[in-house]
């Protein structure tokens, strides 16, 4: 006991944040994907933004003043990949990236991530154990949806 509480601080278990040593893939875009994201970053999450070759349209947005403000500010904290995930190459690097990760986060709207091929089936089979979240504007079924 009283090795213990000689002990650093990081040995006890202490000063580290809740996701310390958990993997995101992000393909969100705008603003509440990258603002949930954004929230595992700050919680500790290694956070692996993927954006496509032309870049994130928020990256873009008031291009002649430089990087746009929300983009700045919903992606702090995470690492950056470019991958065209509409060529079979940039999809299998991203499975590659879901082996290693412990979660994938997306906003698309409903059916893109199967389009593209990203299946839950094709997610799971990368990585069983693998945290599946999507999110959209007005869900993934219904009259509203998008």
């Amino acid at each position: 006991m009283a090795d213990e509480l000689h002990a650093p601080a990081a040995a006890r278990g202490e000063g580290r944040l809740p996701l310390s040593g958990f993997r995101v893939i992000d393909l969100t875009r705008i603003y509440s994907g990258p603002y949930a994201t954004f929230l595992m970053a700050m919680a500790g999450a290694e956070v692996i933004k993927v954006e496509p070759p032309e870049g994130e349209y928020l990256r873009k947005r008031n291009a002649n003043k430089g990087a746009a403000l929300p983009f700045v500010m919903l992606n702090a904290n995470k690492r950056f990949i470019t991958l065209d995930l509409k060529s079979e190459a940039g999809r299998r690097k991203l499975l590659r990236l879901v082996a290693t990760a412990d979660a994938i986060v997306d906003n698309f709207r409903p059916g893109v991530m199967d389009r593209l091929g990203l299946t839950e089936a094709a997610l799971r089979d990368a990585n069983p154990d693998i945290i599946i979240a999507s999110t959209s504007g007005y869900g993934s079924t219904g009259p509203t949806r998008l």
